[in-house]
Order: structure tokens, then C-alpha cells, then sequence
């Protein structure tokens, strides 16, 4: 089975900040020319099942940093609009 998953040029930085299993498992996934569950536990020399749950944890933690990310933009731009209206 193979994974669809692909990183952004605004996710490096974020890439950064994940423990490095959680890096790891995500760069393989994006980097492979056919990245599979089984491929990448081969490669890792660790089960399916160890591959499957990194990646899903990896996700998550990699959408809550581009969300963190976002809010922190937003409060930014607001910041800076209201200084600007003084």
C-alpha cells in the first residue's frame, strides 16, 4: 500500500521541531519514490504496525505545529494592524 504524503517548502522549519523518529518516519514517507508501510518498516528494520502508528502520530503532531503556526500569524497581523491604527 502506498502512502500519499507530501511535505511543503513551510514545513521544513516545523520538520525541525519533531523528535526525530516522528522527522524521520515523515521525510521517508515524502522522499521515497514509492513510499509503502512495508517498505519504510523494512528499511527502519522495525515492524508494519511500529511504521503505521509513527506516521499517524507524526501527522498529528506536524498539523497541530502548522496550526500553532497559523494561530501565531494571525495574532501577528492583528498585532500589527492594531499598532498601525494608533
Amino acid at each position: 500500500m502506498s502512502i500519499d504524503f507530501k511535505l511543503t517548502d513551510a514545513d521544513q522549519p516545523l520538520l525541525e521541531r519533531l523528535v526525530k523518529p516522528h522527522r524521520a518516519i515523515l521525510l521517508l514517507a515524502h522522499e521515497l519514490p514509492d513510499p509503502s508501510y512495508k517498505g519504510i518498516a523494512l528499511y527502519l528494520s522495525v515492524p508494519v504496525g511500529t511504521v503505521k502508528s509513527r506516521l499517524s502520530r507524526a501527522r498529528h503532531c506536524l498539523m497541530a505545529l502548522r496550526e500553532q503556526q497559523q494561530f501565531e500569524q494571525q495574532l501577528l497581523t492583528a498585532a500589527t494592524e492594531a499598532a498601525e491604527q494608533l
